[in-house]
């Protein structure tokens, strides 16, 4: 994840749905992926009549569709053994699974290759898609096709990933036609070494996923509740996740989710889980690190150190700009944190949420440290593996 120096509205847009890169937005990029895995295309999506338009062969072989294309008649046939969708360039006819549909926009061709609207494409084989416009942000792309399937995405050769989703809309019974919208990914995770420890962590998100679904339930009700008493508003809850890795040996997925019920602002949450494949476990800070309260006061004295040299970009609450190890490594309760940090590259990053080191229009503050900064500190698999990414 980076950390957007943007207007906050945007950094909640990226936090929520995903990481970005590191150049200009108004470069026309727009990144695509695919159960929070950045997918390669030789050709860009491009924005037409307002509708975002991605290589169709691209997209549905990730899917796990053929494409066949029929240049006399100018048809393009998507199809698996489950599902056939008949495409028409430059019509807004086609059929699925034999019945007929019709097209927000036509197909088209593109530098010979056929062009197809995303959402359009995705929600026939039963995908989640989002489209998150970052057109003015300082940094990243010009936008991002958030599409999540239960088809598995590899992320290296041996693992993949895939979603289960949850998508509803249902009205909260108002005059003005407030919304409940429940819009979400859970990750499941294929091809880890140990099947036992993969099982009970799929099972660990299928549990966030009732649990995320209860909270649906209770804050529609709250909603529908508050209505009848003459307060209106919408409620939402939306979320996904990105996935990355260091080969074979570390994955991380970070979830990240959104809730508004209705006040001000919503409240965007954030939590990584880092996967060490070859120990069948998710590691803490305290597994990344060398044991003994040296390395607690290493880590302590880098952040302190990159706030106090640039306040700007980390706006803490206190006048010292200063974090404790409590902060770091601590929940207020004294159990250990785990989900507060990943690899990036050949850093060490460290995060905090909204509202608990800094204001809310700081955002998630990241603290990037560069692992050769830490290297008397860090386990030495672990450096090793950073250094890998150099």
């Amino acid at each position: 994840m980076r950390k957007i120096n943007a207007s906050f509205l945007v950094l909640i847009m990226f936090a929520v749905f995903g990481a970005i890169s590191a150049y200009a937005a108004n470069n026309g990029v727009i990144e695509v992926h695919l159960n929070g895995v950045t997918l390669p295309s030789d050709l860009q999506p491009v924005i037409q009549s307002d509708r975002v338009y991605v290589p169709l062969r691209t997209i549905a072989e990730a899917l796990n569709y053929n494409v066949d294309y029929d240049d006399t008649t100018r048809t393009a046939v998507i199809s698996n053994q489950n599902a056939k969708l008949v495409i028409s360039l430059d019509s807004l006819s086609a059929t699925l699974n034999g019945t007929a549909v019709d097209m927000p926009v036509p197909a088209m061709i593109i530098n010979d290759r056929i062009m197809v609207p995303v959402r359009f494409l995705t929600e026939s084989f039963g995908c989640s898609v989002n489209w998150y416009d970052y057109n003015g942000a300082e940094e990243g792309p010009r936008g991002l096709v958030d599409i999540y399937g239960a088809i598995p995405t590899t992320i290296n050769g041996q693992i993949s990933i895939s979603s289960l989703i949850n998508n509803t809309v249902t009205p909260v019974g108002d005059q003005d036609s407030h919304t409940i919208t429940s819009n979400y990914a859970i990750p499941q995770i294929h091809g880890l070494n140990n099947a036992d420890f993969e099982a009970q962590l799929n099972q660990s998100f299928q549990d966030d996923l009732t649990a995320e679904k209860q909270a649906v339930t209770d804050g529609g009700n709250d909603a529908v509740n508050s209505a009848a008493s003459g307060y209106a508003y919408d409620y939402s809850y939306e979320g996904g996740f990105t996935c990355d890795s260091i080969g074979s040996d570390i994955i991380t997925i970070t979830l990240n989710g959104y809730v508004f019920m209705g006040g001000a602002h919503g409240s965007p949450i954030q939590t990584s889980i880092v996967i060490d494949n070859n120990k069948s476990k998710t590691l803490s800070l305290h597994d990344v690190l060398l044991p003994g309260q040296v390395s607690e006061d290493a880590i302590v004295s880098v952040i302190n150190d990159m706030a106090a040299a640039n306040p700007d970009d980390y706006v803490l609450y206190e006048d010292t700009n200063t974090v404790t190890a409590d902060q770091i490594f601590r929940n207020e309760d004294g159990t250990e944190r785990t989900n507060n940090f990943y690899f990036e590259g050949s850093n060490l990053a460290i995060f905090f949420q909204p509202y608990e080191i800094g204001p809310y229009s700081s955002g998630f503050i990241t603290f990037k440290i560069p692992a050769d900064k830490i290297a008397d500190y860090i386990q030495p698999e672990y450096l090793q593996l950073l250094r890998k990414v150099q």
